[in-house]
Formats: C-alpha cells, structure tokens, sequence
C-alpha cells in the first residue's frame, strides 16, 4: 500500500483549519478596513484601489513571465531571476502609477494605508483560497505525494501568522511609495522594489528546500515585518509633518491674499475720496 494514503486525517483536519484560516483573515482585513475608515478618516475607494493595483500588476507580470518562459523553457533557470525581481517590479510599480495618477486628487496620507490594507488583504485571501482549493484536490495531492502528514494545525496556524505579516509589510510598502510621490523622490521606490523582492527571496529559498524549517522562515518574515512597519511608522510621521507645513504655507498665502485684497479695498477707497474732493 502507498504510503501517502496512509494518513487521510491530514485532509481532514487541513480543510477546516484553511477555512478557519480564511475566516481570520477576511475577518482581519474587514476590522482593520473598519478602523481605518470610521475612526482615522480612511476611504474605501483607496482600498478598492489596492485590490484593482494588486489584480493588475500580478496579471501584467504574469503575461510578460508566461513570454519569457516561452522563450527560454518553463523549469528553465534563466527563470529564476524574473521570478524573484518581478513581484516587486511591477506590485511597487503598480502602487506607485496609482498614487501618482489615480490617488492624486486626495492629498492625505491615510490612503496609503488604505491602499496597503486593500493590496495585502485580497493578496492574503488569494493564497488562502488557493491552499484550499489545493488540499481539497485529494487525488492529485496523493499523485504528488503532497499528503506525508506533514499538513496539521501547526503549519497551518504559521500560514496565517504568516499572512498577518504580509498585510503589514505591504502596508508598510505602501507608505514607503506613497512617499516617493508625494516628495517625487525616486529613491524610495526603488527601495520599496528592494525590500520587496528581498523578502520574497526567502520565499524562494523556502520553496527551494535550501531551507526547508518552516518555522525559521516565519520568523524571519515576522522580523521583517516589524523592521519595516517601524520603518514606515516614522515615514508616516514625518509625512504629517510636511502635511502640516503645507498647510501653514496654505494658510499664509491665504492671508496674504487677504491683505492684499484689503489694501486694494482700502487704496481704491483713498482713490475715491480723492475724486470726491
């Protein structure tokens, strides 16, 4: 008797918990969508435009990726360093063609969070949908000898301990591009670019069994999770700061709009009594 049919509680107990999972997630990004609108003046329209750049840039990437296998062979190594820079080429592109042109016309800093929360969730429940669909998948799972008992509640609660991290650092990628636009400085696109493909890297390494503890990838992606989102954190900060100069520079203008159109009052006033005499 096959040896991967000998241990079928391993779907069973790995279906519900990916539904579990999902729950969690979607439960996530709704209470996180919720906060963010009701009670730091967030908008839907810049979630709903994380999840269009998110659809977007992944389907551009893969129709140029699917050409390039093409070309060189799918399985080729010449694949590799596509696969690895591509994600963070065209999602952080993706972003940032959004903030510049789409979400141009509401200066506030809070779309870029909304704009993360929107990426990184359907991002989330895309990959949960498909873990779900795959453990379903019973008959192929036992062809690929997928089913070891190597599934339990333990592998996955690190996918969703996992996906919690992913939405903020895409969250924290997002103010790192929305501050590239909003100072039109360059640099912290290409950073964001940086940090994303690095992250994913470890993914690959993972993938590749060059390692294969599953426990010391998500603790590497929780630390860079926290690294960035403090990083991001004072990002977010500092673009308050430059918010309230902005306002300051529009309340003085303001002002001396004002005065000026006093003193053309106050000259033509003078300008009228001298007729008058």
């Amino acid at each position: 008797m096959n040896q991967t049919q000998s241990d079928p509680k391993s779907i069973y107990i790995s279906v519900p918990s990916v539904l579990l999972a999902l729950c969690i997630d979607i439960s996530f990004i709704f209470i996180y969508s919720f906060i963010h609108i009701k009670y730091y003046g967030g908008k839907i329209f810049s979630v709903l435009i994380g999840i269009a750049g998110f659809f977007g840039s992944v389907f551009i990437e893969g129709v140029i990726i699917s050409v390039i296998a093409q070309i060189v062979g799918r399985g080729s190594n010449w694949l590799i360093p596509f696969n690895l820079s591509f994600p963070g080429i065209f999602e952080e592109t993706g972003r940032y063609l959004c903030f510049k042109f789409i979400l141009n016309k509401d200066e506030k800093k809070n779309k870029s969070i909304g704009y993360g929360i929107g990426h990184g969730g359907i991002e989330s429940f895309l990959i949960g949908i498909s873990l779900l669909s795959l453990l379903m998948s019973k008959d192929n799972l036992i062809q690929q000898g997928a089913i070891k008992g190597n599934v339990t509640f333990g592998t996955l609660f690190f996918g969703v301990f996992e996906r919690f991290n992913c939405v903020f650092i895409q969250i924290s990628f997002s103010v790192i591009v929305f501050k590239a636009v909003k100072e039109n400085n360059i640099n912290y696109y290409i950073l964001a670019i940086f940090l994303h493909d690095f992250v994913d890297f470890f993914a690959f390494l993972y993938q590749r069994k060059i390692l294969g503890n599953i426990i010391i990838i998500e603790l590497i992606i929780c630390i860079f999770a926290a690294i960035f989102s403090r990083y991001a954190y004072k990002l977010y900060i500092n673009l308050s700061d430059i918010e309230e100069k902005e306002k300051e520079k529009e309340k003085e203008k303001d002002n001396e709009k004002e005065e000026n159109e006093e003193k053309q009052k106050m000259f033509a006033l003078e300008d009228k009594k001298e007729q008058e005499v």
